[in-house]
């Protein structure tokens, strides 16, 4: 798409900010991965408080973004969610959008995966396998708040019309509760980065960002 921007219109911040974008993920700099990798190994590997911390999302920054369409109802919304995603046991149409979800890695922890990526850069077998076991709270606590938050939004997105679901730009709950993923969890990867964290000093600045 961003390579179509820029031949259908040569001129334009947009077009602009396309070709940059494509050059970026062409032509990828070191972004100082293994010092970023060790950051995240020292601080947020093997902390039980940062694992807490992370935990946390889903109440400061799902719920406010829920209630907005839910309003006095998501706190059951929530409490329904928590419980699904703590015990698995989703019903209905619910299950089958979960399924979708994680098939479509919506529900995967994404940042813990990004900065695992960078932390066991070309290391030995054991020394990956020891960073994953290392990173294994982070990473569980962000799945678990991308399942609390995709089960409360699909329930959220089922109770609203399709004129209040496109007036957010999606067709159905599906795609109402994945947004939110996106929205209150955040999308870690090279291309959603801004300008300024696309060079070594600006990544290594932003790796918990």
């Amino acid at each position: 798409a961003a390579t179509e921007a820029t031949q259908k219109n040569a001129r334009g911040d947009v077009s602009e900010e396309a070709a940059k974008l494509v050059n970026y993920m062409n032509n990828p700099t070191g972004d100082f991965a293994k010092v970023r990798g060790f950051m995240f190994a020292y601080f947020m590997g093997g902390s039980v408080s940062s694992a807490l911390v992370n935990l946390t999302q889903p109440l400061m920054m799902t719920t406010p973004y829920l209630e907005q369409f839910a309003g006095k109802k998501i706190a059951g919304i929530m409490v329904r969610a928590s419980k699904a995603a703590a015990t698995g046991k989703v019903e209905g149409p619910m299950k089958a959008a979960l399924a979708r979800a994680e098939a479509e890695g919506i529900t995967d922890a994404h940042e813990y995966h990004q900065l695992m990526q960078e932390a066991e850069g070309g290391g030995l077998v054991a020394t990956r396998a020891l960073m994953k076991s290392w990173g294994s709270m982070f990473g569980a606590a962000e799945r678990f708040n991308r399942r609390i938050t995709f089960l409360a939004a699909f329930e959220t997105g089922q109770g609203m019309t399709r004129e209040e679901l496109s007036k957010q730009g999606v067709g159905d709950a599906y795609e109402f509760a994945k947004q939110a993923v996106v929205v209150t969890q955040g999308l870690y990867n090279r291309a959603n980065r801004p300008n300024w964290a696309r060079n070594p000093v600006g990544a290594l600045a932003m790796t918990f960002k």
